[in-house]
């Protein structure tokens, strides 16, 4: 029915049926292509391309995609990656000995799940995309990606279904682990049992060494045998708790491994 203020704007029956019909309408967002995949917010390079992915319970086990190489299979190393170290960046490098895009998975709200005290993290989430394009040439040109999982979607995996996970969520083709790396519910899985389950789903597996903080200068470089061994650099290994441990103090005094300062533990291109 028309009102008499409708009539005078001169709108008919007919203007008021398609009205309507076009209300009745579901709304359709629209999506970039670029972000169909992963709707995760991101930290990026200069380019624009997500470098660091925080993902959401939604979007999470969205496959690992690069829209820079696209074609490369990514080659994911595990770990909580909190102070972005020498040792870290290991990893990364293994990860594209191996032939793919290296990425690096942490997982988000672990604390917060766990009951820990609330921290920061050693690196902020807006410096994490410099590092990482920093460790670009060391990586065959690579520039290695950050996605962060939620650990409430993921703490009740067992080892066999977190690895699982990875190959069919996820979609990747090898990961990268430092040989003291646990994982699955209640950290029941160890570095082994993991190469041991990326077999059966076929997943490579490659477990280093821990790479070692003791000889300044020496950290860092690629033995010619491809390995990360903390024999083959001396000294205890590096690791983030470490480095809080010493930016708290703002000394080495008490821990000989670490001769000269954070700036060894550290990536120096900070």
């Amino acid at each position: 029915m028309i009102s008499s203020s409708q009539r005078g704007l001169g709108l008919t029956q007919t203007h008021l049926q398609l009205s309507a019909a076009k209300l009745a309408k579901p709304y359709k967002l629209c999506v970039p292509r670029r972000h169909r995949r992963c709707c995760c917010s991101n930290g990026e390079d200069g380019d624009g391309e997500q470098l660091v992915q925080h993902c959401s319970m939604k979007t999470w086990n969205t496959p690992l995609t690069d829209p820079a190489n696209p074609d490369l299979p990514p080659i994911v190393a595990l770990g909580k990656f909190d102070a972005m170290h020498k040792g870290h960046r290991a990893l990364c490098m293994q990860a594209a000995q191996m032939g793919g895009q290296p990425w690096m998975m942490s997982f988000s709200g672990m604390g917060e799940v766990l009951g820990w005290p609330a921290r920061l993290s050693l690196v902020a989430d807006s410096d994490r995309p410099r590092i990482l394009a920093a460790w670009t040439q060391d990586c065959r040109g690579h520039t290695p990606r950050q996605r962060y999982v939620p650990f409430a979607a993921v703490r009740h995996l067992q080892p066999e279904d977190f690895v699982a996970m990875l190959a069919e969520d996820l979609q990747v083709a090898g990961v990268v682990v430092g040989e003291n790396y646990r994982f699955g519910y209640k950290a029941r899985g160890d570095a082994k049992l993991l190469q041991e389950l990326g077999q059966q789903h076929g997943i490579s597996v490659a477990i280093t060494e821990l790479l070692g903080a003791g000889v300044p200068g020496r950290v860092g470089e690629v033995p010619t045998d491809g390995s990360y061994s903390t024999r083959a650099y001396g000294g205890d290994s590096i690791r983030s708790s470490q480095c809080a441990v010493l930016l708290l103090q703002q000394s080495t005094a008490g821990c000989p491994a670490v001769q000269g300062g954070p700036e060894h533990l550290l990536d120096s291109r900070w």
